[in-house]
Order: C-alpha cells, then structure tokens, then sequence
C-alpha cells in the first residue's frame, strides 16, 4: 500500500465515500463531511489543513459524485464541511468534562478555532 499523503488521503476519500454512501444526510449535515472536517481539523492533518482544504474537499465531492450521489452540489457539501467545523468546537468541551488533560483538549481547541476562522464559519 502507498504509504505518501496522496495515497493516505485515497483510502480516506475511498472510505468517507462509502460511508457517504451507504449513510443518510442527518440534521442538515452529511455524516460524510463531518468526518472528513473531523479528521482533517482535529486529526493528524491539522497542520496541512489550510493547504488541502480545497483540494480534498473537492476530490471527496467529485468521489461522491463519481459513486452516484446526486442532488447534492459542491456548494452544500462545502457547507456541511464548514457547519462541521463548526461542530468540532465542542470536542474539547467534551474531553475537558471528561477530565481529559490539557494536553489532550487543548491542542484540539487549537485546531478546531483555527478551523472555525479559516473556513470564515462565522459568516454561516
């Protein structure tokens, strides 16, 4: 398996498009984005975020699209992407009131606010 970010961010677009898939869009939020902003905003790609946003989020949507989704344009996916941004500010809320450490929450807060203004989710 390749091991490069391209490859990481194939198997990632492959399994968020089967999830998409196979899921329901819930509260006026695809699963799908929700997952996508949580692992790039929170995960291991934090840091590389601000570069691939774009990108990524546009291949996952043409994936969707090449897997028969329909009815849903780019410009919804992209915003469930930034409402799921949005929702990303309470996971360190979530792990401080479960006694997590700083050292756990903290980061998160980080990158969850960086996200929150880079996306311009005030604007929504």
């Amino acid at each position: 398996m390749e091991t490069s970010t391209g490859g990481i961010f194939y198997i990632l677009v492959t399994v968020l498009t089967i999830k998409f898939v196979f899921s329901t869009v819930r509260s006026g939020t695809s699963i799908s984005a929700r997952d996508l902003a949580f692992v790039v905003a929170l995960g291991g790609f934090a840091e590389r975020r601000p570069n691939l946003d774009g990108v990524l989020v546009q291949r996952y949507y043409d994936s969707l699209i090449a897997h028969g989704v329909s009815g849903y344009t780019s410009e919804m996916f992209m915003s469930d992407y930034r409402w799921s941004a949005v929702r990303n500010l309470k996971m360190p809320v979530i792990q401080w009131s479960q006694g997590k450490g700083r050292d756990v929450w903290w980061p998160n807060l980080e990158r969850a606010t960086a996200a929150f203004d880079e996306l311009q989710c005030s604007a929504l």
